[in-house]
């Protein structure tokens, strides 16, 4: 009886093991609906490329979004009788205590608060269009600001609240902003900036860091008014409808401030009908109509505002009735708190936390035990070879077992994970394919434009081009202008061109969607006719060209590596790179080598240098970078890459000229 009772417990095993470790092979989506993801025009003009636009887009100009019929208009939260859903549309992250914990926000509550804040700042305002640097934390009181002033007819212009002094004075400039709304408690050093407005509106928020000081005692010379709402107010009625008429579809909504190569700033602005193809364009490009944004779905901004793609995620929830998660989320274990308890669907990761996410993953397989750790590596090499075949799998032995814990630590519910392409780490993208069972989008935008470029089409797992390429998205034509007369080929290069009704333009511009317009950004077409944009390229002394973007992406995937910036040195030679090590990688070295730890005195160790370059090689030779693009010298910096010391640009990319001038 026993034997027979053990045969059928080995075949019950046997049976769940074959249906866990025998996974279907047919991919998530057809191979030949991935190797052409863009339409491809037959009529190519001398010395061009062919224009190249998404399968989404209409055939014809005009483009998606020229007319407005059949667009979703952002959420109207001003008419009396509009439809909101009797569920919260803000789950706002309360600071203080020993876990974060979220305050829900009903849709009809937010609109009561938001017509509230609107009178007032009707009232402050006045009349005329103002341009108004927004500069809050993500918040609720970041978004009440925000609906308000495109109500009133102002333009809005998000500035990060860590921008370093210098910096935001030139950009305030660049933006010709006039008002200023932040915080009521802000560091003393933005006194100086204050001089370039006229009006300042205080928010009783926490400061971002620094030592605060009341800027409404200090005497300046501005009209200064403190945040038109009470507690009151978020339980009364709306205000009365005293408010001016809507602004005009082509009046100017939104200033998106970036950062040139040179350090210099541009403002690119967007008018209100523009910020109506944009949200439909993220939405359409991101979510196809198989698998739309619905009242489900739960969006964990883990961006700033300032980003054009987290911003327009936001809008494009509340439309289709989710709910969105804000708050700031400094580190990856702060968003693995949040997503824990708040369980989104959709999370968009700031670069920093993108590559925090991926490194403290990878640590958690690390400190398995020795057997432990070696049985969920073959189980994530199982894994990837799923995801190469074009499948994302969630029923698998090994998700039973490992990767459950890792989809846990983000909630459980994620189905898509979008994050910048330019900063992108190589190998992460299929990492969390692998273990988290999710889409991962990657987005790409041109500071000439703006807006967003390219971004991956849903379905597409294959990493076999290097950095990042997508498709473009589906309020833009693109094509490939080259300096000579070439010969038609199937892997054009050149300056990219684009037109569209996305194409953000300057100041005091109107640029019309059918003209071209030159973004002075080097791009490729690649054979499965996705966009691949060309970095910082640098000419060595032995004439080899090197994308250094594409040199960081590959050097982010060493364990040694938090943050990295690969230039060439002032006194000539080989690239060099900066480098933040990752403490845990510098604490395993120490331990094994029987060395103190201290983090100030290992970072200067000589076979500590020695030790990470080795590996910068080795991962190098992996993704098989050519021999001139591998540093041939590294300086490591303890402190940390941020927007507050200048390191790096408002939308998280290094800021090479600054780190060399540091670094030598």
């Amino acid at each position: 009886m026993v034997a027979y009772s053990t045969v059928a417990l080995g075949a019950v095993v046997a049976a769940v093991g074959y249906v866990y470790l025998r996974q279907p092979s047919d991919p998530d989506v057809h191979p030949a609906v991935l190797r052409q993801q863009s339409d491809v025009s037959f009529v190519r003009q001398p010395g061009e490329s062919a224009v190249y636009r998404a399968k989404a887009t209409p055939h014809g100009l005009p483009l998606l979004g020229e007319t407005p019929a059949g667009l979703p208009p952002l959420r109207d939260w001003w008419h009396p009788t509009a439809a909101l859903p009797d569920k919260a549309f803000l789950h706002m992250q309360v600071s203080g205590g020993a876990e974060p914990t979220f305050v829900n926000l009903p849709y009809a509550t937010f609109r009561n608060r938001l017509h509230h804040v609107a009178a007032g700042l009707h009232a402050t305002l006045g009349p005329t269009p103002r341009r108004v640097a927004l500069m809050l934390a993500p918040s609720v009181e970041w978004l009440l600001a925000y609906y308000a002033l495109l109500r009133l007819g102002h333009a809005v212009i998000p500035v990060s609240p860590d921008c370093p002094p210098a910096d935001l004075v030139a950009a305030l400039q660049a933006a010709q902003a006039d008002t200023l709304v932040l915080p009521a408690q802000v560091p003393v050093a933005i006194h100086d900036v204050l001089t370039t407005a006229t009006h300042l509106i205080t928010v009783p928020l926490p400061p971002t860091e620094g030592e605060p000081v009341d800027l409404v005692s200090v005497g300046l010379p501005l009209h200064c008014t403190t945040w038109p709402e009470t507690e009151a107010d978020a339980s009364t009625q709306p205000a009365g409808d005293d408010l001016p008429a809507p602004p005009m579809a082509d009046q100017v909504a939104h200033i998106q401030l970036t950062m040139e190569g040179d350090g210099n700033w541009r403002a690119m602005a967007a008018t209100h009908h523009q910020l109506t193809i944009i949200t439909a364009t993220v939405a359409r490009s991101l979510f196809p109509a198989r698998v739309a944004l619905a009242p489900t779905d739960r969006y964990l901004a883990a961006a700033p505002f300032t980003d054009p793609v987290a911003l327009a995620l936001v809008h494009a929830i509340s439309q289709s009735g989710g709910s969105v998660v804000v708050g700031t989320f400094p580190t990856a274990e702060a968003v693995s708190a949040a997503a824990y308890l708040s369980r989104p669907t959709v999370i968009r990761l700031a670069p920093s936390l993108y590559q925090g996410l991926y490194a403290a993953l990878l640590d958690h397989i690390d400190r398995y035990a020795t057997l432990e750790a070696q049985l969920c590596r073959a189980s994530l090499r199982r894994k990837h070879a799923l995801v190469a075949a074009g499948r994302l799998v969630t029923s698998s032995f090994y998700d039973l077992v490992y990767f459950r814990h890792f989809r846990e630590a983000l909630g459980g519910d994620v189905r898509v994970l979008v994050a910048d392409g330019a900063a992108a780490t190589r190998g992460a993208a299929d990492f969390f394919r692998a273990v988290l069972a999710c889409q991962v989008l990657l987005t790409r935008g041109v500071p000439a434009t703006g807006s967003l470029t390219s971004a991956t089409v849903w379905g597409d797992y294959a990493e076999p081009f290097g950095p990042h390429a997508g498709a473009p998205v589906p309020s833009l034509e693109v094509k490939l202008v080259r300096a000579s007369e070439q010969s038609d080929d199937d892997e054009p290069a050149g300056e990219l061109y684009i037109r569209g009704p996305g194409v953000f333009h300057p100041l005091a511009t109107h640029v019309d969607p059918a003209a071209w317009c030159p973004t002075g950004q080097q791009a490729r077409m690649l054979p499965n006719c996705t966009l691949q944009l060309v970095g910082k390229s640098v000419t060595l002394p032995s004439g080899a060209t090197v994308d250094l973007d594409s040199v960081e992406n590959v050097l982010r995937a060493s364990p040694y590596v938090t943050q990295v910036a690969v230039y060439a040195p002032q006194t000539g030679g080989p690239l060099r790179a900066a480098v933040v090590p990752h403490h845990a990688a510098l604490y395993a070295w120490a331990k094994r080598t029987t060395t103190r730890y201290a983090l100030a005195t290992v970072a200067q160790n000589p076979a500590v240098l020695a030790e990470i370059l080795t590996d910068l090689k080795r991962v190098a030779a992996e993704f098989h970078l050519p021999a001139e693009a591998v540093p041939g010298s590294l300086v490591l910096s303890t402190t940390p890459f941020t927007t507050a010391n200048g390191l790096l640009t408002p939308d998280e990319t290094v800021d090479r000229t600054r780190i060399q001038t540091r670094f030598g």
